[in-house]
């Protein structure tokens, strides 16, 4: 488990985040949504050490900042907004993914190259491994990413937006594919302001503004609140009602 109690965090000396206890389980999805700016992203740069913070973040039992940046890759895998187009094939890329797991007396062997395989093709890139990651569209590059942190084999999964750029078949293969990760005992953190998206696949969503978790619960229990709902996302959801439906729930004034 990834236990935050009373953390404080932002840029430049001026907390932005403040965050009183929030617990981010494995076996799990947990979604954190909200509005742009809401400091979502701030939640998941603090969670991974990438900004300064007050307060208290263990990782599993120990304090996040006792582990060793290789340890610390081993348990928690990030994925950033921002992805660039790097010059180099996309199997190297997805290979990266495992230096967490090599040194100079363990360069990369057959085990690395299997991890890598499966991440591949758990994200539909098999075709495109020889092709330069530069030359792939915005929803591609985003898979060539994410098949590099499932290749990681983390405990723990931190995506920042990771569908943003996806079209609709392959939202559905990341949805699939995040339940699986999380039924294999791995702790799925999605950042989103897609909220039809984010209760679909979710155990539990927390709803953030100004910095803030104003509520959190399962689907079902936020849900059930419309009017907290439409107080910090400026909208609510209510159940799809169809079995055909795409999303569980959509979007309601």
């Amino acid at each position: 488990m990834i236990l935050l109690e009373n953390v404080t965090a932002g840029h430049a000396g001026s907390p932005y985040l403040h965050v009183d206890r929030l617990e981010l389980l494995p076996g799990r999805i947990t979604t954190i949504a909200g509005k742009n700016g809401s400091g979502k992203s701030t939640l998941l740069k603090t969670v991974c050490a990438l900004l300064p913070s007050a307060g208290r973040i263990t990782v599993d039992g120990t304090d996040l900042r006792a582990y060793s940046h290789q340890d610390r890759a081993r348990k928690i895998a990030y994925l950033p907004q921002s992805l660039p187009p790097v010059q180099m094939k996309v199997s190297s890329l997805v290979l990266h993914g495992r230096y967490s797991r090599t040194s100079f007396s363990r360069p990369w062997d057959a085990g690395d190259r299997e991890a890598v395989h499966h991440a591949m093709e758990r994200m539909d890139l098999a075709h495109l491994a020889d092709r330069s990651v530069e030359t792939l569209s915005g929803g591609e590059r985003t898979r060539a990413y994410l098949a590099m942190v499932i290749a990681q084999e983390s405990d723990y999964l931190l995506l920042d937006e990771p569908a943003s750029d996806m079209d609709i078949p392959h939202q559905q293969l990341l949805s699939d594919d995040l339940r699986k990760l999380a039924d294999e005992g791995r702790g799925i953190i999605i950042s989103s302001h897609d909220l039809p998206l984010s209760f679909t696949v979710s155990d539990t969503v927390c709803l953030m503004k100004s910095g803030h978790i104003g509520a959190a619960g399962t689907p079902e229990e936020l849900a059930g609140k419309p009017d907290l709902m439409r107080e910090i996302t400026g909208a609510c959801l209510i159940p799809s009602g169809q079995a055909e439906s795409l999303y569980k729930y959509q979007l309601s004034r």
